[in-house]
């Protein structure tokens, strides 16, 4: 019995060995309610902060292209990578890396191939992107490009970030020392028991 409590212990200990990630933004730029000339109306009165984006720990990240308004072919980078375009993107498509802590590695190309607008370089001025947390761990970017004289309406390109921690390899094995132990336990019950 009491090995199978060790077993037991080991792996709830490697389960809960995983870093809390969360995202974070630094000091708040500006910030905008989204109205009425926003074309997402379950954002509607939301209200974004213009920001820059940030990840407490190494973490899995999964970008989603959710909507975009825009006419202009606004692009989303990850790193160096081109992952979405206002013209070729369906709504839903995802792209997942991993990133280490701290400011995360995302842009948006405005009418361009080109990053023109980086995460760590937001400004209060157009074009920006606005930040909408639904949680520590999810995230909406809300691209506001240069078009329409300045709308001011952040709905140009829509981007959904979630961050998932990534195991520690003491985690793996912890995880891999219960499950050895438990398989022991089954295979001396079942010499055992014959």
């Amino acid at each position: 019995m009491t090995k199978f409590i060790v077993a037991t212990a080991l792996l709830a200990a490697s389960m809960c060995a995983q870093a809390a990630v969360h995202l974070t933004t630094d000091s708040s730029l500006a910030s905008a309610t989204l109205g009425a000339n926003h074309d997402r109306a379950v954002y509607q009165g939301s209200t974004v902060d213009v920001a820059n984006l940030f990840v407490s720990d190494p973490a899995k990240v999964t970008y989603t292209f959710e909507f975009k308004e825009a006419s202009f072919n606004n692009r989303f980078f990850s790193g160096a990578t081109l992952v979405f375009s206002n013209t070729a993107t369906a709504a839903g498509t995802t792209f997942t890396n991993i990133a280490g802590a701290g400011l995360l590695d995302f842009s948006f190309g405005i009418n361009s191939a080109v990053a023109s607008l980086l995460n760590g370089a937001n400004s209060a001025d157009e074009p920006n992107f606005g930040i909408l947390f639904k949680s520590t761990t999810d995230a909406g970017l809300f691209l506001n490009d240069t078009g329409a004289n300045k709308d001011h309406d952040w709905d140009d390109m829509i981007i959904k970030v979630h961050v998932e921690a990534i195991p520690e390899p003491g985690s793996w094995m912890m995880l891999l020392a219960g499950i050895g132990v438990l398989g022991l336990l089954v295979r001396r019950r079942t010499i055992h028991s014959h």
